[in-house]
Formats: structure tokens, sequence, C-alpha cells
């Protein structure tokens, strides 16, 4: 390698989201990455693009590309060992003043059957990209090779189409010296090869058709479980990390479990889980909890391995709940993938919710289904009770806006917009399906492709138009919603993701047969709102509401700008009305002085306490709390 390499970028252009690239297929292939002792450490690609490229062009005409990609860029040494940097540009990325060539020519081209080139550089230490980690063993100093590539880092590993919708195949294969002994990509390996008396080569299987920022690699001298466990169907399982906690069984639980999981999974989705394996590696250092990448799911060691003779329960807790949020994005993320950015929530949020079905399979006796609710709500309140919060769904037209995203808005709020869209799709007491059924019907039609969140919500608008909701205030998920400025068809869902914050429902006597419900929206701040965020609902959402007032859940849709009223006998001093069963719903409860005093005198009795579930008990503390803070 040179002082300075010449270099151009080969990225869609992050702030010109409108280029239709969507019929493009490729393949790379022919990879090969070199991991040696010596200060030698690189990494090269040959990679081969096929499909019609036509449309680039028809969004920005052949001037605009003959003028930025045969603009050769000149970087020194230190940037071009990084690979592709995090730069957004104008410019369609490439590499070689032969890929710029190739592209200017084009214009004037239907297809452009193949683009070919090869890459190299240096590994570099870091937690993104493939970098090179290092612990000690036996007092020796030992390295390792590992793989982060979301959101944005494929760029720095290969030239590609890194976004979330430019799915493709990848072929694989890796060559490292046979010091190295546990090579791994996604896919399983084909053959092993010694290549001299120092390097072993390994081929891998063509992948399925994936998106860049699952890829994943691990060259390493780890120990793997032994024998390879494997799920009811035949999927290869096993979890690999360094050789001492392996020997030490550390492996054994989150590789069992695994296995477990993946038969609920493959249930609860109606779709069989699509590789023919998934290892898990325990990496000295990693940045995040864990990676789902497909079929090769990387974690910090904490998250994975657990040792029974020294580890408390509260690790095994968490090695279960992280491996099981993990499995859940092997169907919803990996094999139907979000579109762009924006969805993330869906993506993380849905993992979230998912991953209690798969604790509560692996773990029965835990009865986590009590917490769920409760928790993810509660670590959603802490951040969405503020004007600082931001909505679920955001417009993202740059690096940070993505990795901001990673937080309890996500992760907390799009798990428990999930629990309250299963409550209106089936009721939190019944046995049906609704809401189960409608995810099925959405990963079976977006299966190896991309989504939105508004897929989604016409898979569920499927289902629930179908079922006979009785209630007077009857709503569809496709709603005709009245905005500031007219009437505009929308979806009921976007009241939830597409503005922050949430209500507080108050709850007060209409008149001598009658309790009125109405919203607003609840801040931490209460009434002060000086330098607040517009919404495009303003700040009213389509409210679900479970209810009693007897022994009977009865429901009904609070509707924006809008007031619910129930009939209630006030003469009878026994009467009582609790809302918000299970506590499913994403909101708080304030009920007027008389009617709370109604309550707490229901709940004193001790039948009445008994009969309430874990999350109820916990909402009505926590609605106090928050009023009252």
């Amino acid at each position: 390698m040179s002082d300075g390499v010449k270099l151009i970028d080969l990225m869609l252009p992050f702030e010109k989201r409108l280029v239709p690239l969507r019929e493009i297929s490729r393949q790379i292939s022919g990879v090969a990455v070199h991991i040696s002792e010596d200060e030698t450490l690189y990494k090269q690609w040959k990679s081969k693009y096929q499909g019609t490229f036509k449309t680039l062009f028809d969004e920005f005409g052949a001037d605009y590309f003959k003028a930025n990609a045969t603009a050769e860029k000149d970087l020194p040494t230190d940037a071009a060992n990084n690979g592709f940097q995090d730069r957004f540009t104008d410019a369609l990325f490439a590499v070689d003043a032969y890929i710029a060539g190739v592209l200017s020519d084009f214009a004037d081209q239907d297809k452009l059957d193949e683009i070919y080139f090869e890459w190299e550089s240096r590994l570099v230490r870091g937690l993104d990209g493939i970098y090179i980690s290092s612990y000690k063993e036996d007092g020796l100093d030992k390295k390792v090779l590992a793989s982060q590539m979301e959101p944005l880092a494929a760029r720095k590993v290969m030239p590609c189409f890194d976004e979330p919708s430019f799915k493709a195949t990848f072929s694989m294969e890796i060559t490292a010296e046979n010091t190295y002994p546990l090579v791994l990509w996604n896919m399983p390996e084909m053959s092993n090869t010694a290549v001299d008396d120092t390097w072993n080569k390994f081929v891998f299987q063509k992948s399925v058709k994936m998106s860049t920022y699952l890829l994943a690699f691990v060259v390493a001298d780890f120990k793997c479980t032994e024998p390879i466990i494997e799920s009811t169907k035949g999927v290869k399982v096993r979890t690999c990390g360094r050789k001492g906690p392996v020997d030490a069984g550390a492996d054994l639980y989150s590789a069992k479990i695994t296995a477990k999981i993946i038969d609920e999974y493959e249930t609860f989705y109606g779709t069989d889980f699509p590789l023919p394996k998934i290892d898990s590696v325990a990496v000295p250092d990693f940045s995040a909890g864990a990676m789902e990448n497909w079929g090769l799911i990387l974690y910090r060691e904490t998250a994975l391995l657990w040792d029974p003779k020294k580890d408390t329960y509260n690790n095994k807790a968490r090695v279960n709940t992280v491996v099981a949020h993990e499995l859940a994005h092997q169907w919803f993320g990996n094999l139907v993938t979000m579109k762009w950015w924006n969805d993330l929530w869906l993506n993380e949020g849905f993992a979230s919710y998912v991953e209690w079905i798969g604790t509560v399979k692996s773990e029965p006796q835990w009865n986590y289904l009590d917490f769920q609710t409760f928790s993810d709500k509660s670590r959603a309140f802490a951040i969405d009770s503020y004007m600082s919060s931001r909505p679920a769904s955001i417009e993202v037209s740059k690096p940070d806006d993505i990795t901001a995203q990673f937080d309890s808005i996500s992760y907390s709020k799009g798990s428990a917009l999930l629990v309250q869209a299963k409550m209106f799709m089936d009721g939190t007491e019944s046995t049906t399906e609704n809401f189960e059924n409608a995810i099925r019907s959405y990963v079976k039609q977006y299966e190896y492709g991309n989504a939105e969140q508004t897929d989604l919500y016409e898979q569920l608008d499927k289902i629930y138009g179908a079922k006979k909701d009785t209630s007077e205030t009857r709503v569809d998920i496709v709603e005709v919603i009245v905005r500031p400025g007219g009437q505009v068809e929308d979806y009921l869902m976007n009241t939830w993701t597409l503005q922050m914050n949430f209500p507080v429902l108050e709850v007060r006597r209409y008149d001598d047969n009658h309790i009125a419900i109405s919203q607003r929206r609840f801040l931490i701040s209460g009434s002060d709102v000086s330098g607040d965020k517009e919404s495009p609902y303003g700040y009213q959402w389509y409210v679900p509401i479970e209810y009693m007032t007897g022994a009977d859940i009865e429901f009904a849709w609070l509707k924006p700008h809008d007031t619910v009223l129930i009939e209630f006998d006030f003469s009878d001093l026994d009467s009582f009305i609790r809302l918000n069963m299970n506590s499913a719903g994403y909101y708080i409860v304030n009920y007027s002085f008389d009617l709370n005093e109604r309550l707490t005198k229901h709940i004193s009795d001790e039948e009445n306490y008994k009969a309430l579930k874990i999350p109820e008990v916990q909402g009505l503390l926590y609605d106090t709390f928050l009023r009252l803070y």
C-alpha cells in the first residue's frame, strides 16, 4: 500500500434519500480476510455487483455522475487504513478510478452487467467494522478478529450499498493463520483447506438475501459447545468463547435455551428459522450488549456466558433475556427488515416485546410476563414524560440520527406500544391470536425483503377489520383523523409513533348516571410547554381503554378531542371503576377524588386485592407516583 490511496466513495448519498435503487441485485464474492500474529494484519476484498443501475441516473442525470463520480480523492494513509469512512456526500461511492470510469460512461446504457474491483486495508483496533480484540490467556496475549456492522460500519469493511433495503446474497472465504482454528461467518463452513504450512482457507455457503449491517466475522482461538445442540427442526446451535469459561461449562446455558427459544419463535412467527445454524460468540471487547447478525450473533461475555458455580441468578436472567432478544431479531429485523432507519423503533421494540415470550418458554417458573408490561412502560415513561423526549419514528437524514435512536424510546416504548396493540386486537383476557396472526401474515408477505411500519399496520388492519368490535366508539386502524387544518385518512397507530409523550386519562363524574373519560398530554413539567415541539396530531391520541365497573372487562376507544361516557350508578356506594387492565395501555390514569376513594375502598378488600394482577398493582402505584412527581 502506498502513502496515499485513491478512493471514490461508494455509497448512496445520505442527504438524497430518493434514489430508487430497488431493482438491483448484487453479490459480493471471492472475499479474503487475513489475520496474522505480526503487524501485517490486513483485509482484502474482491467484489462483484450485478444488476440494473439505470435508476440512479434517472434520479440525478448523467451530468451529475460525470461531475461527481470522476473526482478522485487522495487520502492520507491513516484514513485509508480505516477503509470506508463515515462520510456523507452527494457523490455515489466507488473504489478506484476504474469504477469511476464505468459509472461515468454508463449514462447511455440500460444495464450494467457487472462491476468488479479489488480493495485492501489494514485491520484496525476499534469496536466497529472488522476490528481486533485482545485478551490474556495463560499469561499470553491473544487476538480475536470480530465485527460490528450496525448501523453504518459495513462500508468501512468493503465497498457496498450500505443501507437496510439494499439486500444481497453474499459469498465468503476467509484465509487465516492456522493458530486460529475457529473461523466463523453468517453461514456454515463448506470447506477448510491448507494453503501452506501457515495459512488455512475457509469457504462458506452462499448467504440468503440479507442486509449488509447483519454481516459478521469471527477469527479466534476459541472453543465452542460440544456436542452441537440442535433445535427440534435441526438448526445447529452452539456457544463459543474463550477456552477458560467454555471449559468451565459457561457456554451450556445459553446454547440450551437458544434451541428452546428457536422452537418457540418458529411457532410464534409461523415461519421456520431460515438458516441451518446459529453460532453465538462471546467477544472480550464488544460495544453493544449483543448484535443479532444473522446466524452469527455476537455478545459481550457477560450477556452470553453463565457459570452456575460462581455467577448469580441475576446474571442468568440477563443472559436469558439478551439471548431471547437477539433471537427475536432473526425473524423481525433479519428476515423482514426495515426499509430505512426511521423504523428502528419497530425493529428493536418488537424484539423487546418478543424476548419475553422466549424467556417464558425457556424459564416458565420465573413468571416473567408478570413484569414485562410494567418494566417496559416504566422505562419508557422515564424518558417520555419530558419535552426532551422524541417520537418513536423520526426522520433520519444523517448518521447521528440513527445512533440517537438506540434508546428506551425505541426499545421500551416500542415494546409497550405492541403490548397495547395486542390488547386492542385481542383483549387482555382473551386466548385469541388476532395480533399474532397479523404478525405471521406480515412476516410471510415481506420475508427476505423490507417493510415500513405502515406495512405492519396494514396487516393489523386486515385482521382487526374482520374482528367484531361491539364498542360504541369503534374505530379502524386506518381512520379519518382530524388534524389541525382538516381531516385526513391516517393510521391510528401514527398518533403513538409520530408524536412524543403519552396521554393521561382524566376520569370524572359527568352526571348522576355517567362517568366521563377525556385525555390530555402528560408532562412532568405540567402545563409548562415553552419551547415545545410541534405535533402533527396536536398531542391527542387514539386511546384503547379496557375498564371494569363490575365483574366483566369492557372496551372503548377514546378518540382525539373527544370524551367517552360510561354508564355508572353513583347511588351504589360499592360501585367503582378501574381502567387499564393488566396495565397494557400506554398511558396513565387520573381518577377524580371521589372515584379514587371508591376504587381504594374496592381494592382494600382482601379478595378484590388478590384479584389484581401484578402489572395492575404496579400500574396503580406508578400512576400515582407520576401524578405526584
